[in-house]
């Protein structure tokens, strides 16, 4: 078994009632097919395209409500819960608001994610996203999806920018949503200000907008110096987080096991990558 080692993922693993645990049989290793004449193969190696079948696999057999471990809820889904399938949309980019899937729920045996999970493999050439984010899209835009779903009740409710995964993961593309911002020049998560959150279940923490803050790791200092300003990620962590001075207090004591534990996650990385 692969586990992630580290206080993140183990303060996170308490919240879980269950671990849904999978072997390498069970996702693609390798995704084959013919191109004209040829035959070509490419590696699912990457732990990120493992992450984007398997995501796909669970919601098909079991449903739910899948979310990678940097998006944070900032209220309840309840009213999403009577829809066959929920997507959000990223930031305007130059293909548009495009449909994500770092936050997405489904109903089990879900006809559209089973054609979306054989559209992956279709479509899968090792790169980033072509297989994904890129399929998805075309695929809610092509009449596949009146074919699959008939029935108006039966189909995908796509919310719009803002709802499920606000921002990007790409800075440049926040230039062009002004009007989520209230017309600040300044838009990104960490220094901007102005979102509107009223409509927000959830936000997507980007790497290329949280990343000088999660470099940090777990420093409460940090996400204290964060929360006096008055920025896009303070006001939606003043939604999330009820109660700071706990949370605070949680991130000390991930502090402490973190120094207490560094060699021995350290030595688990490299036995995970030897798996």
């Amino acid at each position: 078994d692969v586990e992630p080692p580290g206080p993140y993922w183990r303060a996170a693993a308490k919240l879980a009632t269950r671990v849904l645990k999978f072997g390498k049989e069970e996702v693609p290793t390798q995704i084959c097919r013919r191109e004209g004449q040829q035959r070509r193969c490419w590696d699912v190696s990457k732990p990120a395209h493992i992450a984007d079948f398997r995501r796909l696999q669970v919601l098909r057999d079991y449903g739910g409500i899948y979310m990678d471990l940097d998006h944070i809820a900032l209220r309840p889904f309840d009213d999403l819960l009577n829809y066959t399938s929920v997507w959000g949309r990223q930031a305007r980019n130059e293909y548009g608001h495009q449909v994500m899937i770092g936050c997405m729920l489904a109903r089990p045996h879900d006809p559209i994610i089973v054609e979306l999970l054989e559209g992956m493999r279709l479509a899968f050439d090792g790169q980033w996203v072509r297989h994904s984010i890129n399929m998805l899209n075309a695929y809610l835009a092509s009449d596949q999806v009146g074919r699959a779903a008939p029935s108006e009740d039966d189909r995908p409710l796509v919310l719009p920018y803002g709802a499920l995964l606000s921002f990007s993961w790409k800075r440049g593309d926040l230039c062009c949503d002004y009007w989520h911002h209230k017309g600040t020049d300044v838009t990104s998560l960490l220094e901007g200000d102005g979102f509107d959150w009223s409509r927000a279940y959830s936000l997507h923490l980007f790497h290329s907008q949280s990343g000088s803050m999660l470099i940090h790791e777990h420093d409460e200092y940090t996400v204290q110096d964060y929360m006096t300003k008055q920025t896009n990620f303070a006001a939606a962590i003043r939604i999330a987080i009820r109660d700071f001075a706990s949370f605070i207090e949680e991130l000390r004591d991930l502090a402490r096991e973190s120094d207490e534990n560094k060699a021995a996650e350290e030595a688990q990385l490299e036995e995970n990558k030897r798996k």
